[in-house]
């Protein structure tokens, strides 16, 4: 029971994520410092890679 639980939870998450990525879908470039600009890359693949980086700097800063 509990396996099917979990599926079915997965199965929101995989929904939820697919249903952010279609809709943010606009391709943006940062500038990260004056003069450098990234390559285009669509919001979601930027948010998502916010998100990664701001949980790796959490867990570090926890850590220590």
């Amino acid at each position: 029971m509990l396996g099917k639980i979990r599926f079915a939870v997965w199965l929101f998450i995989m929904v939820v994520v697919a249903y952010f990525v279609a809709m943010n879908n606009i391709s943006v470039s940062i500038n990260l410092l004056p003069g450098y600009e990234t390559i285009p890359l669509p919001l979601s693949v930027i948010i998502v890679i916010s998100i990664v980086l701001g949980a790796i700097l959490t867990l570090i800063v926890a850590i220590g």
